[in-house]
C-alpha cells in the first residue's frame, strides 16, 4: 500500500503534473459559456492559463534545476571505470528496451542505453571477467503466450508428464491459467528467477518479435536446450537449429509443437542440446561478447 500511495503523491506532486494541473483547469474555466456573473470566472481562467506558462518557463530555467535538481545529485557522485571496485561478473539489468511493433529486429534501447556503456566501460577496464544480461518475462501478446499455450496443449494432450513453468505475469495470464500441467509462478523478485529459471530442462523464448531476450541466455547457463522464434534476437544468435535447440517460426503454433514433442518423446536429446546450449553461451557471453563489442567500436568507449 505504501508503494502505491508514494508513486501516486510522486505523480501527482511534481512540477510538471501541477502545471499540465493548472493548464486544464485555464481550459475548463475558459470554456464555459458567457452567463450571469461567468465572465469573471473566464477572466480567472486565462489568469491561471498565464500563471501555468510562467510556472513551466519557471521550473525550466538554470535556476531552478541548480536549486532543486543537483542537490538530489550530491550524494551520488559520478564515479570512474578505473576507480571502481573489482567484481566477479558485471550484471547489466534488464527492462527500459524495447521493439519496435512492426518487427525491427535490433533493440530500441531508449534509457537502458546508457547500461550496456558503462558495463563496456567497466569491463574495459578490467574490473570483471564477464558480463551478464539479464531479463524477466511478461505474459503479452508480443511474448506470443497464446501461442504457447496453445502448442502445450497439444503436447501435454500427447505426453501428460510434460509440466510447463511460466515465470512473469501479465494480461494474458488468463490463457494458462486453466491448462492441466501449467504452473505459473508469477511475478517474482529477481533474486528468485535463477531458482525457478534452474527447475527446467528447456527453455522458450517465442516472442513475435523482441530486441534480445536475456531468458534463453538464463536458461542456456542452465544447461537447457533452447527453443525461440526467428523474430528474436537472442535466439538468432544463439540458437545453432538442431545442435543445441530449435529455431521455430514466429507466431507458428505447428512450428512450436514439433519442437516442444520432439523433446518430450526424448529427454535425452533435451539434455544433449542443453550441455552445447552451455557450451554456446559460455563461448559468447560475458568476456567474449564484450570483446567482440569493443571490437566493434575500435577498442574505443
Amino acid at each position: 500500500m505504501f508503494y502505491v500511495v508514494n508513486k501516486l503523491v510522486g505523480a501527482v506532486l511534481n512540477p510538471l503534473a501541477i502545471g499540465i494541473g493548472l493548464m486544464a483547469v485555464s481550459v475548463l474555466l475558459a470554456a464555459l459559456p458567457n452567463a450571469g456573473g461567468r465572465r469573471n470566472v473566464k477572466w480567472w481562467g486565462m489568469g491561471i492559463g498565464v500563471f501555468a506558462v510562467l510556472w513551466f518557463w519557471v521550473w525550466g530555467t538554470q535556476v531552478m534545476m541548480t536549486i532543486f535538481a543537483l542537490p538530489l545529485e550530491t550524494d551520488f557522485p559520478v564515479v570512474k571505470a578505473e576507480d571502481s571496485p573489482v567484481a566477479d561478473a558485471i550484471v547489466v539489468l534488464g527492462g527500459g528496451m524495447g521493439a519496435n511493433s512492426n518487427n525491427y529486429p535490433y533493440a530500441e534501447m531508449w534509457s537502458g542505453a546508457d547500461r550496456v556503456w558503462h558495463a563496456a566501460r567497466l569491463f574495459k577496464a578490467g574490473k570483471a571477467p564477464v558480463v551478464i544480461p539479464t531479463g524477466m518475462g511478461e505474459e503479452t501478446e508480443r511474448k506470443a503466450v497464446d501461442v504457447m499455450a496453445e502448442a502445450f496443449r497439444r503436447v501435454h494432450d500427447e505426453s501428460p508428464c510434460v509440466r510447463f513453468l511460466v515465470v512473469g505475469d501479465g494480461p494474458m495470464r488468463s490463457l494458462l491459467a486453466d491448462q492441466e500441467g501449467v504452473e505459473l509462478v508469477g511475478g517474482i523478485a529477481q533474486e528468485e528467477v535463477y531458482a525457478n529459471v534452474a527447475r527446467g530442462h528447456v527453455m522458450l523464448l517465442v516472442s513475435r518479435y523482441d530486441p534480445w531476450g536475456g531468458s534463453l541466455m538464463e536458461g542456456a547457463m542452465c544447461s537447457q536446450a533452447m527453443i525461440g522464434s526467428d523474430q528474436t534476437g537472442a535466439a538468432k544468435d544463439l540458437i545453432v537449429d538442431g545442435v543445441n535447440g530449435f529455431l521455430v517460426k514466429t507466431g507458428d503454433a505447428d512450428s512450436l509443437t514439433e519442437a516442444m514433442r520432439r523433446y518430450a518423446r526424448d529427454p535425452a536429446l533435451a539434455e544433449r542440446h542443453g550441455q552445447s546450449a552451455r557450451r554456446t553461451v559460455e563461448q559468447t557471453s560475458g568476456a567474449e561478447a564484450a570483446r567482440r563489442i569493443l571490437a566493434k567500436l575500435g577498442g574505443r568507449v
